[in-house]
């Protein structure tokens, strides 16, 4: 009967073993990361805060700065463009400085500490609210003030012309210029444009301006926010680089291939033929104005008509329409184009052999007088006397045909600078106006727009800054509230009350009251089986407690502890270089993944040692009582044997020690 007994109790020692391992990962996890002090201790021991500064933001920074910052806009030339800075390493330091500046090491570490010690009971259930101090508007107050301070020390003015606005002004030149006007800007021509409308000065006053006002909106000291940035004062600045940059390069062609060349087209037509066979196009009428055009009756009108674009642009007008008169340049025009039909029949007649005959000459002279072109020329007749009736013709016919449908002006109006932008700039002309005109206003609304989609919840994330309060448990129901309207009424985060009354039934007072009554029930079956008497029962399930608890230790202090965490850094370690190895094929930073590699993974290891400390720590305070239950039990035991003879009710001899024999 004994064997079968101990034979059971042995059955019970794998399943012990079983739920006193499940005992000890259960108390290890209230212990560590459920614990806020073990927590906060972590954080502290392993310097997150100033490693945190020191490392982690500075080498994303480098990674940041070395590479460039992707920016994404329609004005830009491709749609984006890769901001690179002239100074990196300055950049890094200044940026990191002023990160470090507004959240100083003792202000993270008291803020985390603080949400730590309000959230985790939270989150274990056995507190129904939490507060997260945070005092931003402490923050808030030297931030802007750091920030301008950084701006003029990396030189961000000159960064955003060179990388933004250089490039979108390219693309603007293109879209607003080369096709109303004709003219086609060289990156340096854009560049130095760029810079002369929109120089670094204009800049730092908008940056500071802007800046001011953030300030004095997030700190509370104004409930009204108003940052407009004009850009009307560049609109006269803009329209006398475009007039120095026309003069400087095509403005001749400007007022003709624009403007004068497709209205005498639709005006004469592309070809016009006249008697003797002579054609004159739209090239050649248009080379006539353009030969008798003074430069300071071409650059008037251009000035003009960019003047009048200006005001149209910032809509200090609404109309475009600006006329040329071309009177005087149409008789004088009609006269070149005379001289050139005369020119180009007097040319072929010219190469016409003599007549050889009186009639041969006899028909000659009556072709040159009927407008055809003759077989020959009369060589009894001087050469002006034959073609004198030629002359005569062509010089009326060319100012009855051409000098009479030659238009006597042209207007700029908003269909031809429309049309000319098609295809380019024309869907964007009434926005692009509207921003000139009224400028780019930053005011509450945008603010509350970046801290939330929903406006309750920005209202109180910025009731958090401006006022420094704490985020509590009202908060984040007012997010649940707001995300689950959003998302058609499901609530993403409806299983939290159930997963927090979970962690506290098993990791709260019940859970370990739970896992030790069934560990010392256990025990209790095993000694109560394994045992005859009490002496040897407390051994028996002492002897059982120990043997487990020292099987838990081992695998956890040196185990897992040991070989496991050797074995899964080395792994991690492994695949960390293979990413780097990826990264640099790729052309793409590195240096959070070193960073990774090279101190990351120590403090993971750090942590995790101590995680699995305190599972070892719980095995070894039971191995400690295993270990004492024996030597009490051997203790009492020994105490008894050595006892005198004695005698029972009924006068037999018996020896203590076999009382409790197994």
């Amino acid at each position: 009967m004994i064997f079968i007994r101990r034979f059971l109790a042995i059955l019970l020692i794998p399943i012990f073993l079983v739920w006193f391992t499940a005992s000890t990962v259960r108390s290890g996890i209230d212990r560590t990361v459920l614990d806020e002090s073990f927590l906060a201790d972590q954080l502290e021991e392993q310097d997150f805060y100033n490693w945190l500064h020191d490392d982690l933001i500075r080498v994303a920074l480098d990674d940041l700065t070395n590479v460039g910052l992707d920016i994404d806009s329609e004005y830009l030339p491709a749609g984006q463009t890769t901001v690179e800075f002239a100074d990196p390493a300055t950049t890094r330091d200044e940026a990191r400085a002023l990160l470090r500046a507004t959240f100083p090491p003792e202000y993270l570490q008291e803020t985390a500490s603080q949400a730590l010690a309000g959230f985790v009971p939270y989150l274990r259930g056995e507190a129904d609210d939490f507060e997260i101090p945070l005092a931003l508007n402490e923050r808030v107050s030297g931030f802007f003030a750091g920030v301008e301070d950084t701006y003029v020390k990396i030189d961000l003015a000159n960064v955003l012309v060179n990388e933004l606005i250089t490039p979108a002004a390219i693309k603007t030149a293109r879209d607003f210029t080369e096709g109303p006007f004709g003219l086609v800007l060289t990156p340096e021509q854009a560049g130095e444009a760029a810079s002369d409308i929109v120089p670094a000065e204009w800049i730092d006053e908008q940056v500071f301006s802007a800046l001011d006002a953030l300030d004095l909106y997030l700190s509370g000291q104004t409930d009204t926010l108003a940052v407009n940035i004009s850009f009307k004062d560049r609109i006269p600045i803009a329209a006398d680089v475009t007039k120095k940059i026309l003069t400087e390069s095509n403005a001749d062609q400007v007022i003709f291939d624009k403007l004068i060349k497709p209205q005498i087209t639709e005006q004469i037509g592309q070809l016009t033929i006249l008697s003797y066979q002579v054609t004159i196009d739209d090239d050649e009428i248009t080379d006539a104005v353009n030969r008798i055009a003074p430069p300071e009756w071409v650059d008037g009108h251009i000035n003009a008509i960019i003047d009048n674009v200006a005001a149209y642009m910032s809509r200090e007008s609404d109309s475009l329409a600006y006329t040329v008169d071309l009177s005087d340049q149409r008789d004088a025009a009609v006269d070149v184009v005379a001289d050139l039909a005369v020119a180009k029949a007097s040319a072929e007649i010219n190469a016409l052999p003599q007549c050889g005959s009186l009639a041969e000459a006899q028909n000659a002279v009556l072709a040159i007088t009927t407008g055809s072109l003759p077989g020959c020329t009369d060589p009894n007749l001087p050469l002006d006397t034959f073609l004198a009736a030629l002359v005569s013709q062509l010089t009326d016919e060319v100012k009855s045909t051409i000098g009479g449908q030659f238009p006597a002006s042209v207007t700029y109006d908003e269909s031809l600078f429309t049309d000319a932008l098609a295809g380019q700039g024309s869907d964007n002309l009434e926005s692009v106006r509207d921003k000139i005109a009224e400028g780019i206003t930053i005011d509450a609304n945008d603010i509350l727009e970046q801290l939330s989609e929903q406006d309750e919840t920005a209202e109180r994330v910025l009731e958090i800054i401006r006022t420094g309060r704490s985020y509590t448990v009202a908060d984040f129901d007012r997010f649940r509230e707001e995300r689950a309207a959003v998302r058609g009424g499901v609530d993403s985060f409806e299983d939290v009350d159930t997963f927090r009354g979970g962690l506290g039934l098993v990791f709260g007072p019940v859970g370990a009251a739970i896992s030790i009554a069934v560990s010392l029930l256990i025990l209790f079956i095993i000694g109560m089986l394994g045992g005859r008497r009490w002496t040897s029962r407390l051994i028996w399930a002492a002897s059982a407690l120990t043997f487990v608890s020292l099987i838990v230790w081992l695998a956890f202090a040196q185990v897992l502890s040991g070989i496991g965490a050797d074995f899964a850094e080395e792994g991690l370690r492994d695949e960390i270089d293979e990413r780097i190895v990826i990264e640099q094929s790729q052309g793409d930073p590195t240096g959070m993944w070193e960073l990774a590699r090279d101190e990351g993974l120590t403090k993971v290891r750090a942590v995790g040692d101590a995680i699995t400390g305190e599972f070892a720590g719980y095995a070894v305070l039971w191995l400690a009582g295993g270990i004492i239950a024996i030597l009490l039990g051997i203790a009492i035991k020994v105490t008894r044997g050595k006892k005198g003879p004695g005698y029972s009710a009924t006068g037999y001899r018996y020896r203590a020690e076999q009382a409790d024999a197994p």
